[in-house]
């Protein structure tokens, strides 16, 4: 028995001579902590946002005593040039120390990155490790504040099946997955008004057999389920091609239930996209904002032409566009209004008005969302007349193939020329683009 009280006291003394040694084990100085940049070019800072690995950008870690510091991300998270972040400091050994912070931001990325803030539309959690020889590793998370998800958040799917209503060009779906509603005063061109409904119908059908859902997660992350086309390379295809007549035998008649259902002819196979940060939202007074990172969605479509780094991404990418429009000043463009408008999409993203009605979604562009930029544009469709009587006289075959399509839709519109459009547009008093969704369920 005492043999065994022996070892057992052995073993504790043992124990707590290895726990006192753990406890003394040396930790790293929190003055040696680096404080320069570090940037992902180098090789010497890891980066991931939302886990998904950043190329471009840097990381600049300043301690400012052994458990705080502060952590300052730039153009590591799409959309927002600079971030800081307040850090607990922990040390792990005599070099290297974890840390972790994060912050909310008041305004939602923007396209290029213009601006720094701090404070919520986006809330930021970073974590990772830093080495007192200058390697440093981050993690950071998105999330789309509560107040700013405006009851997107979630996945909707399209809206496939609608009623119907009895109208002067007959039985018609009295929506559609996407639908187009136009109205002009001018009776010269009051056809486009019935032709809208057509337009829905050939638009929804198309849209039906390619989309199919679309998901607005929390973490900012736009992902939808779609369908890749024959003409795009799908290994399922005999043939490739697009075909008008087969969008047409896709529109669908009435059913036994007076319901139209706009399915898709592949059994409902559907590619999923990665949440890649290809494209951050967030919602705001009734309009979702959208902001693309064109920088991965480049590197996802395996672009041959050298990727510009985010770090050049500015107030000088502003410039070059705004010399790019200046261009069209001969052609009567209004440079000013379209400058001033595409500056604010590129500091908020694209904008689009939604509702929400129990579980249907409506996500739609009016007349007052498109005036904008469509509006400064009507000028050039004057330059655009010369170009169409050009075609009309070409005796090139293709041309004239091209030219007698236009006409006809010309014809069906009551319009005779490219430039008449600018009165269709200004005698337009209801425009309305609507994508409609609903809720998934869980």
């Amino acid at each position: 028995m005492k043999k065994i009280l022996s070892i057992c006291a052995l073993g504790c003394a043992l124990a707590f001579t290895v726990a006192c040694k753990k406890d003394d084990a040396p930790k790293a100085d929190w003055k040696t902590i680096p404080s320069e940049i570090i940037t992902a070019e180098s090789g010497n800072a890891t980066l991931t946002v939302n886990e998904v690995p950043v190329n471009v950008g840097n990381a600049k870690l300043i301690a400012n005593g052994e458990t705080t510091g502060i952590l300052t991300l730039t153009n590591v998270v799409p959309g927002y040039k600079t971030i800081p972040f307040n850090v607990q400091l922990k040390s792990i050994d005599e070099n290297t120390f974890s840390f972790t912070g994060e912050t909310s931001l008041t305004e939602g990325p923007a396209i290029i990155a213009l601006k720094s803030s701090s404070a919520p539309v986006y809330d930021i959690n970073a974590e990772g490790q830093i080495s007192v020889d200058g390697k440093i590793t981050v993690n950071a998370y998105t999330h789309v504040n509560e107040q700013a998800q405006g009851g997107l958040a979630g996945t909707w799917n399209l809206k496939r099946k609608c009623g119907t209503l009895e109208s002067e060009l007959g039985t018609l779906p009295a929506e559609a997955p996407i639908w187009l509603d136009w109205k002009i005063s001018n009776e010269q061109y009051v056809a486009i008004s019935s032709l809208s409904a057509i337009v829905g119908q050939i638009g929804s059908a198309m849209l039906a057999n390619y989309f199919d859902h679309v998901t607005f997660s929390e973490s900012g992350n736009i992902t939808a389920g779609y369908w890749e086309s024959e003409d795009s390379g799908d290994s399922d295809s005999d043939e490739g091609g697009f075909d008008i007549n087969k969008i047409f035998g896709m529109v669908p008649q009435p059913d036994d239930n007076g319901n139209y259902v706009f399915g898709n002819d592949h059994g409902d196979k559907w590619i999923e996209s990665p949440a890649a940060n290809l494209a951050f939202w967030h919602a705001a007074d009734g309009y979702l904002y959208v902001a693309p990172n064109i920088t991965a969605i480049a590197a996802a479509a395996d672009s041959d032409e050298e990727l510009q780094s985010r770090a050049d991404m500015g107030a000088g990418d502003l410039a070059s566009i705004v010399e790019i429009l200046q261009s069209l000043k001969e052609y009567g463009v209004d440079v000013t209004a379209l400058t001033k408008e595409l500056t604010t999409i590129l500091e908020k993203g694209f904008a689009v008005k939604y509702s929400i009605d129990g579980d249907n979604l409506l996500i739609y562009v009016d007349k007052a969302t498109c005036d904008p930029i469509v509006k400064p544009l009507l000028p050039a469709l004057n330059a655009l007349d010369e170009k169409y009587e050009a075609l009309l006289k070409s005796e090139d075959p293709d041309d004239q193939q091209t030219a007698q399509m236009i006409a006809m839709v010309f014809g069906m519109c009551g319009m005779s020329k490219p430039s008449d459009l600018i009165e269709v547009w200004n005698s337009t008093e209801e425009f309305q683009i609507t994508l409609r969704l609903e809720r998934a369920s869980k």
